[in-house]
């Protein structure tokens, strides 16, 4: 088995490091990488005494935020320098710029509920500023009011993300392409850290026309591949971005994007809970040295 696709609490997964090498060591897993969002914390000096408690084959890697065309969307790196990456993370995110954007969201989002006459507490503040919590404060705030939910028609704080906020189409659509780094200059920077830039989850966004849109992309930036094995994609879908992947020369990668346990998606795990199929990986892993 192999999972390239696991988040620990040092980003928004629930589990620490220990309790992801736990839980890894339990399981028939050659190869995994953590990587967590906007940034290689992992893999710093604190870190790698736990990290050789794996049993499993480690590769470092990242998964960083970015836009196409109002979207947000992912791309993950794999095998790049933890430094390159985690200096950018800290001058990015920097305490001073994380509280200006998310005030500034939070201000935004708020007038975008007003003007669709949905119901927010009055009282409604930000209180610790942590990246992503203007969103999380006011979708929780929304929830409890029955009559926000007759008119959004989801519970789901991934759903509130995708299908609404994120949305181009969507008449809460947030726009956040400004406080992220362009789609260049975050290949950019993976492939300055000596990695390779993957199109995570294609499937995640719910484009109206996923293959056009990774075409579009492709000739904007130099993508090394695509992850193909993802919960959000079905078997069929799996097999599509797979042939997609090899009539463009692009390498393949699968991942269960662990978080916890809640998703009911094991690690080493994708769509209807079956294995990775880890000999589209390998070879290329292997060809990159990522693996002897």
């Amino acid at each position: 088995m192999i999972d390239l696709h696991i988040h620990t609490s040092l980003s928004d997964g629930a589990f620490s490091i220990d309790e992801i090498i736990e839980f890894v060591n339990k399981l028939d897993i050659t190869y995994i990488s953590i990587t967590d969002h906007n940034h290689a914390l992992a893999y710093e000096k604190q870190n790698l005494s736990k990290l050789n408690n794996f049993k499993s084959h480690i590769i470092t890697g990242c998964e960083i935020a970015t836009s196409y065309e109002g979207y947000i969307i992912e791309i993950l790196g794999y095998g790049v320098k933890p430094d390159i990456i985690n200096s950018w993370y800290r001058d990015f995110y920097s305490d001073e710029n994380l509280k200006k954007n998310e005030i500034w969201l939070f201000n935004k989002l708020k007038k975008l509920c007003i003007k669709e006459n949905l119901k927010i507490e009055d009282d409604i503040s930000l209180g610790e500023i942590k990246k992503g919590c203007s969103k999380r404060v006011i979708y929780k705030s929304l929830i409890k009011f029955k009559e926000n939910l007759d008119v959004m028609g989801t519970k789901s704080y991934h759903d509130f993300l995708r299908l609404m906020l994120y949305n181009p189409k969507h008449s809460l659509f947030l726009n956040e392409a400004e406080t992220y780094p362009s789609l260049k200059d975050v290949v950019d920077l993976i492939h300055h850290a000596k990695g390779l830039a993957f199109l995570a989850h294609p499937f995640e966004y719910a484009f109206d026309n996923t293959f056009e849109i990774i075409e579009n992309i492709l000739k904007l930036v130099s993508l090394d591949g695509i992850e193909c094995f993802h919960p959000s994609a079905t078997v069929e879908n799996s097999h599509e971005l797979e042939c997609f992947c090899k009539g463009h020369s692009l390498y393949i990668s699968g991942g269960s994007d662990f978080h916890n346990f809640k998703r009911n998606i094991g690690i080493g795990l994708s769509s209807n809970n079956l294995p990775i199929n880890d000999e589209l990986i390998i070879p290329w892993l292997k060809e990159n040295m990522l693996i002897k």
